[in-house]
């Protein structure tokens, strides 16, 4: 924490990081997710997804916007804090975007980056040269752990619209399913399954007649002996 404040030029430790990703759930939907590190750890209870409601499908700068923008607004009008540090996945292009949904704000936040994956190249807004760290680096190491965290977070996002599913085959699959229940549960009054042989019915059937035979023998031996 201490040498991601050096890189950054903050007189304070960083305490708050919060990272931002977009993704394409089956090519069609668009979706945001928000992953929130506190101390280092990842704080689940900050975590939120966002579905994209304005960005044309594909447009992942105007996505990010989005995101950006629904996420802060009211940090934006001084309703509450802004983390130490925004991460957003991406290059230069991303952190233009996700800059631009402070344009309808009244604050701006502290520190605004993006971390390239190719590269791995550091983006600071309002710097013209991305920073290169070492892969070894303590605060470049922090940051992916940022930014990989959102990937499986926002990948979890269920779909909004079931997969296609002909009519004709859902029917089918409900009939089917009706049928091997009850098949399963068909019995005949003696309690075997239809199906069974003969011959091997006939002895199910003359040992279940023993064995009450037998009982009610126990039964009869048991009231004459009082």
């Amino acid at each position: 924490m201490i040498r991601l404040a050096e890189l950054l030029g903050a007189t304070a430790p960083v305490r708050t990081i919060e990272g931002i990703d977009i993704a394409h759930l089956g090519g069609q939907e668009t979706c945001g997710s928000m992953v929130c590190f506190i101390d280092g750890k990842p704080f689940k209870s900050g975590y939120r997804r966002y579905r994209i409601k304005t960005a044309a499908g594909g447009d992942d700068f105007a996505a990010i916007r989005e995101v950006v923008y629904r996420r802060y607004k009211h940090a934006g009008m001084n309703e509450e804090l802004f983390p130490d540090v925004i991460l957003i996945d991406g290059g230069r292009g991303q952190l233009s975007a996700a800059f631009s949904a402070f344009d309808e704000l009244e604050f701006r936040p502290p520190r605004l980056i993006s971390l390239a994956k190719r590269e791995e190249e550091i983006f600071l807004h309002g710097r013209s040269e991305p920073l290169h760290l070492s892969r070894h680096d303590a605060a470049l190491r922090l940051l992916q752990s940022v930014r990989d965290e959102a990937a499986p977070f926002r990948a979890a996002l269920p779909s909004r619209a079931p997969p296609p599913c002909d009519v004709g085959t859902r029917r089918s699959a409900r009939a089917a399913a009706r049928k091997t229940a009850r098949a399963g549960r068909r019995e005949n009054g003696r309690g075997v399954k239809r199906g069974t042989p003969r011959r091997e019915r006939a002895v199910v059937v003359l040992c279940r007649f023993r064995a009450a035979a037998e009982f009610q023998l126990f039964l009869l031996f048991r009231f004459f002996c009082q």
